[in-house]
């Protein structure tokens, strides 16, 4: 019997050890709340241990949404060809591309950021979007800030550098800190895009050609190469 006793306390003693060192590698279950958007691919994620895929979903959703312009009630509807067969459709208020409300913005990328807190394009893209494009940046910050608890990519401090550095309205430390994540490959074009236009504005030509050619190299995005060979001369 002591025999039995003494096996059983020093089988428990290393485990307890050891279960007391492990590190949970995602945001606990408790902080988990669910927002309505797509309840259950989260909860199917979570139950079935796919994080990842559930995601990658929310984010191909979230990318569809911010992707579908916010059409005014009772707008007009207008319809131009581009001379090459492709129809146009624009709407009488509508705003530019990248801005308006989109409301879920936040929720969605929140969901996304408790399921895989390392998926670092969507933190990075949401990020930016809301900085940049919807001029939320208290939701941003604490997008980002809660990302850095999982990593520590040097891409996410020289973000929030430059979020910190567009609140301050100093267009020129914005461009510089910018430029610096634009020119990794990795860094999503949407944030290219507004780095070369920040680049610009500040007038720094050459760096702004820069990204410009960068974003031409690297993306497959029609919208953002006509932008790009606009800015560039390139017909």
């Amino acid at each position: 019997m002591k025999a039995r006793v003494l096996l059983s306390v020093l089988f428990f003693i290393p485990t307890f050890l050891i279960s007391m060192s492990f590190v949970y590698p995602y945001p606990p279950i408790r902080s988990f709340r669910l927002s309505g958007l797509k309840p259950i691919i989260s909860i199917t994620a979570l139950n079935f241990g796919l994080r990842k895929v559930g995601a990658d979903i929310l984010f191909i959703d979230l990318l569809q949404y911010y992707g579908t312009p916010e059409v005014p009630k009772g707008a007009k509807v207008h319809e131009h060809d581009d001379g090459h067969g492709h129809k146009h459709i624009h709407y009488e208020g509508e705003p530019e591309f990248g801005s308006g409300n989109y409301p879920l913005f936040y929720s969605y990328a929140r969901e996304i950021l408790f399921l895989d807190p390392y998926f670092k394009n969507a933190v990075l893209y949401s990020c930016g979007a809301l900085a940049f494009n919807l001029n939320r940046i208290d939701q941003a910050s604490a997008l980002l800030k809660t990302a850095m608890l999982y990593s520590t990519d040097t891409q996410y401090y020289k973000m929030l550098a430059a979020i910190a550095a567009k609140n301050s309205k100093n267009r020129k430390d914005l461009a510089n800190i910018l430029y610096e994540i634009a020119i990794k490959p990795e860094t999503p074009v949407i944030i290219k895009n507004s780095a070369a236009w920040a680049n610009k504005q500040a007038g720094a030509f050459d760096r702004a050609a820069d990204i410009y050619r960068l974003i031409l190299e690297t993306t497959k995005d029609e919208f953002y190469i006509k932008i790009a060979k606009k800015n560039l001369g390139i017909q």
